[in-house]
């Protein structure tokens, strides 16, 4: 399951990965500032130069943590970091819940898609001094993570922590993966995990 998920982003579309976040951002060729040749840069940077590694326990709670006080409580926040994981579980979230992701694509492409689009937004509405490109590579490395923790499944001790935190969606019905059957979070999780096959 690993070295599937590893060989997915290897093989991800930055193409249609930027097409994506456009379309989130209203479109166009330069979408809220955003130009599809700059997203394209920061895809390829990312998986050009960061190993294929899971998130861990402490990972997916520093996301909740990010996620909570930038999307729960509205706080500005001038680290990357948080502002990178905050948007990557938000375009989780969102995938997994049935959002509109038109612009072509794989789930690993739909994700980073998401993810830039969430980043951009986080940037221009709970930015305190981060750099755009800098928020970008931060939520693009942090789904990714996201990406492979889900990808492992039950043999990641993240997966169910990380599944709880996603929840459900018209998404995720009807879609089954045999390998994961231990209680309702993991059967969740197997839903979810069709989406990416």
């Amino acid at each position: 399951m690993l070295e599937q998920a590893a060989s997915l982003l290897n093989n991800v579309n930055v193409g249609h990965a930027a097409d994506i976040a456009q379309q989130q951002l209203g479109g166009g060729n330069a979408a809220n500032g955003v130009d599809k040749n700059m997203l394209q840069d920061v895809m390829s940077n990312v998986l050009g130069n960061n190993p294929s590694t899971a998130a861990d326990q402490n990972d997916v709670s520093f996301a909740k943590m990010a996620f909570d006080k930038i999307y729960g409580q509205g706080q500005k926040s001038s680290s990357p970091q948080d502002l990178g994981a905050a948007s990557a579980l938000k375009a989780f979230q969102m995938f997994a819940g049935g959002g509109n992701t038109s612009g072509g694509g794989g789930a690993s492409e739909k994700l980073a898609g998401l993810a830039m689009s969430e980043g951009m937004k986080l940037f221009t509405s709970n930015n305190a001094g981060a750099g755009k490109n800098d928020i970008l590579k931060s939520a693009v490395l942090w789904v990714m993570k996201f990406f492979m923790t889900h990808q492992q499944g039950n043999s990641n001790p993240a997966f169910n922590t990380l599944m709880g935190l996603v929840g459900g969606g018209s998404n995720t019905a009807n879609m089954t993966n045999p390998t994961s059957n231990a209680g309702q979070t993991s059967s969740l999780g197997s839903k979810i995990l069709g989406k990416f096959m």
